[in-house]
This record gives C-alpha cells, sequence and structure tokens, in this order.
C-alpha cells in the first residue's frame, strides 16, 4: 500500500473567488481504486428540457440522481470529486461537494462547458492530471464500471458498450485542455465525441457490465422504465 497526503477537493467549498483553504488528507491507494490524481466530475449543468424538470434532484431508491452518482462516483476516485452545474443554483446549496459552475465564457455551450470548466478548475488546484466525467442522467453506473474506464486508458478514453460511445462517461487528460479549448472556440466543435475524437480519446470495452448501466435518462418515459428496474 502507498501513502500519499494530497489537498481534498471533495468538500463544498465556494468556486471562485475563496480564500479557504483545501483540507489535506491522507489516500491510502488500493489495487483497485483511482488514484488521487483523477478528479470524479458529475455533469448535472444540463437544461433538462426534454424531462421537463430538473434531472439531478429525480429520485431513485431513495436518492437523488445526483446524490447517487456522485456517491458512486467517490467511491472509484477516494472521494475526490466534484459537481458541474451550469450556474450556482440553490436547489444545490445543501450539498457536501464542491460546485464548479460553467465559466463565463462557457455559458449555453452545452456539455463541453461543464467538461472545460472542470478542468480549469482541477488544473488550477496542481495536484491532478486528468478527470473522468459522468452525466448525472446515468444513475446505474456502478463504482465497478467506473474504475474498469480509469484503468482501461493511460491517455484520453471513452467508455463504449456494444460498439457504442458515450462521450459523457470518459477520462480527459488536463494536458489536453488547450487543445480542446482550440478545437471548440476556431472550429465551433462542441459535441463531446467530435472532441473526444481530435484529442485521440481510446474506446473502453465495458461490455462485461449490464448496459442498462449506460442508459441516459432524458426523458419521463425514460424515467418510468428506469424506476421498473429498481
Amino acid at each position: 500500500v502507498s501513502r500519499r497526503e494530497v489537498r481534498q477537493p471533495g468538500r463544498r467549498r465556494p468556486c471562485r473567488g475563496s480564500r479557504q483553504n483545501l483540507g489535506v488528507r491522507r489516500v491510502y491507494l488500493l489495487g483497485d481504486a483511482v488514484t488521487s490524481r483523477t478528479l470524479g466530475v458529475v455533469l448535472a449543468g444540463g437544461r433538462s428540457s426534454r424531462m421537463g424538470r430538473d434531472k439531478a434532484l429525480l429520485e431513485i431508491g431513495g436518492e437523488t440522481f445526483l446524490q447517487r452518482t456522485a456517491r458512486t462516483l467517490a467511491a472509484a476516485t477516494e472521494g475526490d470529486i466534484a459537481v458541474s452545474v451550469a450556474e450556482a443554483s440553490t436547489a444545490y446549496a445543501s450539498l457536501a461537494w464542491t460546485l464548479i459552475p460553467d465559466d463565463s465564457d462557457l455559458k449555453d455551450c452545452g456539455p463541453i462547458g461543464g467538461v472545460v470548466s472542470a478542468m480549469r478548475w482541477a488544473r488550477g488546484r496542481k495536484i491532478f492530471d486528468r478527470i473522468l466525467t459522468l452525466s448525472v442522467d446515468m444513475p446505474l453506473v456502478t463504482t465497478s464500471a467506473i474504475q474498469a474506464l480509469a484503468r482501461g486508458s493511460p491517455g484520453c478514453a471513452v467508455a463504449s458498450h456494444s460498439g457504442s460511445t458515450n462521450p459523457t462517461f470518459a477520462v480527459w487528460l488536463l494536458d489536453t485542455l488547450d487543445d480542446i479549448e482550440r478545437l471548440s472556440s476556431t472550429n465551433g466543435r462542441r459535441a463531446l465525441h467530435a472532441i473526444l475524437a481530435r484529442i485521440g480519446a481510446v474506446p473502453v470495452p465495458l461490455d462485461t457490465f449490464d448496459p442498462a448501466q449506460f442508459v441516459n435518462v432524458n426523458t419521463p418515459d425514460d424515467y418510468a422504465a428506469l424506476r421498473s428496474l429498481i
């Protein structure tokens, strides 16, 4: 077992203009754990237009989608997680995790706005070399699947199941941030799958896992179907 001291970003604190210092904790790195160089990021900044209400606050098994995805992601990243949101909201005021609002130059850019804002935040902490994103509307993803994706490639990676990739469930190296910003601004390429392809993200097959884990819950019908599984 190896041991190191790292700063802890997994506790909620103001994302901008804060004078608070991040706490320090000891992390014991075990064989199945994702190293603390990885910041887990729940993507929760979508408009939920097809659902008609905030998907992050939908409930399943006694938890909201956000609580469930954050808990699962935290278990895979030794607690190093943050939540990407479009903007600061009182709806999330009671949460115990760091909130990262989309930066002002990334408003209304879709998921890439959340990814880039989170990468900028993580790079500023100077203890991470990558982020692992998971969309809040995928509440059935397991810790084992997250760990399999994290171990699947030393570089950028994207989850793949039955030949299809899910670009919101991906690993992004912070070293690629400048390229991502250039691609999304100069070429107008804001679709995650296009950005991942351009930075050479490797598809990581997760076919041994239940396909229900990788379903995005976007509509009331999707939500009803999901609840029938639990």
